[in-house]
């Protein structure tokens, strides 16, 4: 078993951003909830990278110590969608603080979170949304060896 050694795609004072680690039957990035991703963004002056977390009713149900089955079902007769991804605030600060480390993502990226495979879109007020493809379980049927 190898060990995975991240590559870096860009670096700044406070953080660098790495490449994501990609699951081995599939070769999609691999994320999990509470994973923080950079989206590099460019202006007329310098580059900079928005952040996301992703987030999920189960996942913050079991973190917070809630029937998972009973927040699903609520989120599911409310409309409610099941997996997201949160815009993340950004403050500045004079405190020294240790360098962050967030994984890389773009735009039209397939990805596999918790068992699903989203595409990475753009959203409204510039956020990001995770929209279904399909599931782990439906790609690895249709997987020829």
């Amino acid at each position: 078993m190898s060990r995975y050694i991240p590559e870096i795609v860009d670096s700044y004072p406070a953080y660098d951003i790495i490449k994501p680690r990609k699951c081995t039957l599939t070769n999609l990035p691999v994320f999990k909830y509470n994973d923080v991703v950079g989206l590099k963004k460019e202006s007329r002056l310098y580059s900079f990278s928005s952040m996301f977390t992703f987030g999920s009713v189960v996942s913050y149900a079991i973190k917070n110590n809630s029937d998972p089955i009973e927040s699903y079902n609520d989120a599911i007769d409310r409309g409610h969608d099941l997996h997201w991804l949160n815009s993340n605030c950004v403050s500045i600060t004079s405190n020294d603080e240790a360098k962050e480390t967030y994984y890389e993502i773009n735009i039209n990226d397939e990805i596999l979170f918790e068992g699903i495979v989203f595409r990475v879109e753009k959203d409204w007020n510039n956020n990001l949304k995770l929209v279904k493809v399909t599931t782990k379980r439906e790609l690895l049927d249709n997987y020829k060896v």
